[in-house]
This record gives C-alpha cells, structure tokens and sequence, in this order.
C-alpha cells in the first residue's frame, strides 16, 4: 500500500452531514468516501460507469406505475428522506395537503 498523506478538508456543513450519512449507510468512513470520490474524479476509480437509460432491462419500468403523488422531481428529498418540502411544509403531510 501507498504511503497514506494525512490533510486537513473543509466541507460546508451541509455537505460535511450528507457525506457522514452516507458514510454511515455504507458503513464506512468519511475519509473513505472522500478518497473514492477523488480517484473516481481522477479517473482511477473502480466503479463501473453507469448505464444511459434504456441500457439497464429496469428501465422499462419507468413511469409503469400510476398513482402516487405527482410532485416527486421536485420534492423527492422529501419522500426519499423526509427532508421538509420546497414549499417549507413538514414531513408527513401528504401530496394533496
């Protein structure tokens, strides 16, 4: 292994909470994220590219599924993490309300 260089990051704290998040879903370090992100920036990270939609057989299921609440590109930090809506009305209230 390379010889480890440790430095000193300042994060916006925004930005410092989702990469702890995340971090925490991964169950890894912050550090380890940080270093993933730059050798993908770098260009020598091993995460295979994505696929353009279409590529992947699941896109076919795109928009399949009626119902539901028609706000969700705008709102999906809401429904994915409960985060308060753009119009500054707390988690839990539906679509409609």
């Amino acid at each position: 292994m390379a010889p480890i260089i440790t430095t000193n990051l300042r994060f916006p704290a925004g930005t410092y909470e989702e990469l702890r998040l995340q971090a925490g879903r991964r169950r890894v370090s912050v550090a380890s994220i940080v270093r993933e992100a730059v050798a993908q920036y770098l260009g020598r990270g091993d995460t295979p590219r994505s696929l353009a939609f279409g590529g992947d057989p699941l896109d076919a299921l795109a928009g399949s599924i009626g119902g539901g609440p028609s706000d969700e590109s705008v709102e999906h930090d809401h429904y994915l993490y409960g985060w308060t809506r753009e119009d500054g009305r707390a988690r839990g209230l539906t679509a409609t309300g």
